[in-house]
């Protein structure tokens, strides 16, 4: 250390390689650090390709830190060249726009908290006209959770345009899975800061804070599981379908192509499964029930449907925050218990 306790000037690089379970995937980068050193404290800042952050970091033996950071306003094409280990669309992709941020993290374990601040992002590159109208294929999994190849768009069994379903399904879905939809561009920054400070709580990806534009994306071309990679990936997947779909067509595919329990794809599936009806013919309720099971719709089936503990708690808040469904039309479905058809016994 210097003279007076001002710390020593340092300065550090390294081929570092990051993986997690949570990460989702291998993350080699190049390291660079200058800043000072007082004690185990670090100020400085910190570098990776063309991405430069503030550090502040208390140190400890074996790779041991935790800290915060603070990232100037910086291309977000930049950030993602950062991340093509984890995100391979980033070759192929066109992207505009900044992003800023600041947060918090700690390495072994990881632990990462950041809240974002972005700037006119666009994606181009990813999502071909072909989503627009027509046939489609992706890859979902089956009643063993196998992979198996889904067939659908316009002139598929069981497609449904979006005037089709009626008022009451679409209503539902988007009061439960993401009020704010017919507002933002694809992603939802207060949701993602939401679901950051759940998921730090907890020491695990509990929450994804995904818009329903980013879990059409997953349905169409990436893979369950809770990933940071997932995540930085179905978002470029999201802000470039909110440009090239549009609103309607983004509410139209997701209602067609999400699971609704074992062997139950799409509206229409689920509204015969379930009660014996076209999606149009759905009251309330029973659009309502349909929505709550989104987030987890296996085990929806199995303990909602099957077990019949209808979470009632779940289906008074998406009732609640239906717009466009009357008081009075609100009150009648609060008022009624959802009837089932009758599962088949095994």
């Amino acid at each position: 250390p210097k003279a007076g306790g001002a710390g020593e000037s340092i300065s550090a690089r390294c081929e570092c390689t990051f993986e997690y379970a949570a990460l989702g995937g291998k993350l080699t980068l190049s390291i660079s650090a200058e800043g000072t050193l007082t004690g185990n404290t670090f100020e400085g800042t910190v570098s990776t390709g063309r991405v430069q952050a503030q550090v502040s970091a208390t140190l400890g033996g074996s790779g041991l830190a935790k800290g915060t950071f603070s990232l100037p306003l910086t291309p977000i094409a930049d950030v993602y060249a950062v991340l093509a280990d984890l995100a391979p669309e980033a070759h192929r992709a066109e992207m505009r726009g900044k992003v800023s941020a600041k947060g918090d993290f700690g390495l072994f374990p990881l632990v990462f908290h950041v809240e974002p601040a972005v700037e006119a992002f666009a994606v181009d590159g990813l999502v071909g006209a072909e989503y627009r109208i027509g046939a489609i294929e992706f890859t979902g999994r089956d009643e063993a959770k196998q992979p198996i190849l889904i067939r659908s768009g316009e002139g598929s069994p069981g497609w449904m345009s979006l005037a089709e379903f009626g008022p009451m399904l679409p209503m539902a879905v988007v009061s439960a899975e993401d009020a704010g939809f017919y507002r933002h561009a694809g992603f939802d920054i207060s949701g993602i800061k939401a679901a950051a400070t759940d998921n730090e709580r907890l020491g695990k990806i509990a929450r994804g804070g995904s818009t329903l534009s980013q879990q059409l994306a997953k349905n169409l071309f990436l893979t369950p599981e809770r990933t940071y990679a997932r995540k930085i990936r179905e978002l470029l997947y999201a802000v470039e379908m909110e440009r090239e779909l549009g609103k309607d067509r983004i509410l139209e595919l997701y209602l067609n192509v999400v699971e609704w329990g074992p062997n139950v794809r799409g509206g229409k599936a689920a509204s015969e499964a379930y009660f014996l009806k076209q999606p149009a013919g759905l009251l309330p309720e029973e659009a309502a029930f349909l929505s709550s099971i989104l987030r987890n719709p296996r085990g929806g089936w199995e303990k909602q449907y099957v077990g019949g503990r209808v979470q009632t708690s779940r289906l008074k808040w998406i009732l609640d925050n239906m717009r466009g469904l009357s008081p009075e039309d609100r009150a009648a479905a609060l008022g009624r218990e959802v009837h089932f058809v009758p599962p088949v016994s095994p």
